[in-house]
């Protein structure tokens, strides 16, 4: 059975030979609109809203 949370949603539990580990974060984040790489997802997020705003707004 899954895992109860508040009164209306259950998380289902993991299928046999599913982990059930968080996702790794990347070791380098990537700009989709120029290529440039970043250590961190701070890092990107505000190089995009610095370099490529007009991509936010679209």
């Amino acid at each position: 059975m899954g895992k109860l949370i508040g009164k209306a949603f259950t998380i289902p539990a993991p299928a046999a030979g599913v982990s059930a580990e968080p996702a790794q974060t990347p070791a380098v984040w990537t700009c989709p609109y120029c290529g440039k790489t970043y250590k961190t997802e701070k890092g990107l997020t505000d190089h995009i809203a610095k370099e490529h705003p007009q991509e936010i707004e679209a």
